[in-house]
């Protein structure tokens, strides 16, 4: 079973654990809020590691950052960058979520078609207001072609009512799962 679940309930008076995780069934991963963007990972009862929802930055290499000591591969703990919370939750109890590909510098990096595009942080929609001058109407992430490391090419977007098959639209595919 690798189902999420994402407990609404953080931690009760003196850190008792929220019945989200005393109740999960054998082998469930639940995450518990913790503080305002940290987020703990819990698998049996025990804490396997610690989420931080770095969303607000919105960072190309990943919103949620994974400290695992069990399951890093460096000495600080940090397990990976992940797009999603889940993806996160199962990368800090050792499943198998893999994480966003990055460059040398941090940015996200997406294979559609046999070509590697560079690809930035999803920008959400914001709707048309009473006297507004400019508004976004619908979500988009920015990319570039990808050479040798580098942006290549002129700057596109990424949007979800893109026609099928356009490599706008496989990379919206590609970062919305």
């Amino acid at each position: 079973m690798t189902d999420v679940i994402i407990s609404r309930q953080g931690f009760g008076e003196n850190d008792e654990l929220p019945a989200t995780v005393t109740e999960a069934a054998p082998g469930q991963v639940v995450v518990v809020p913790d503080g305002r963007m940290k987020h703990v990972v819990f698998v049996d009862g025990e804490q396997a590691g610690v989420v931080f929802d770095e969303s607000a930055a919105r960072l190309e290499r990943g919103a949620f950052a994974v400290w695992a000591p069990k399951q890093s591969k460096r000495r600080d703990g940090t397990a990976g960058f992940y797009p999603t919370l889940e993806d996160a939750a199962l990368a800090a109890v050792g499943r198998t979520a893999k994480p966003a590909e990055t460059d040398s510098k941090g940015r996200r990096i997406v294979t559609v078609k046999g070509k590697r595009y560079i690809v930035s942080a999803v920008t959400p929609a914001r709707p048309k207001t009473e006297g507004a001058v400019s508004w976004i109407p619908e979500a988009y992430a920015c990319y570039w072609s990808e050479r040798n490391g580098e942006t290549f090419g002129p700057m596109q977007r990424a949007l979800a009512s893109r026609r099928p098959g356009t490599v706008g639209r496989a990379i919206w595919d590609a970062i919305s799962q």
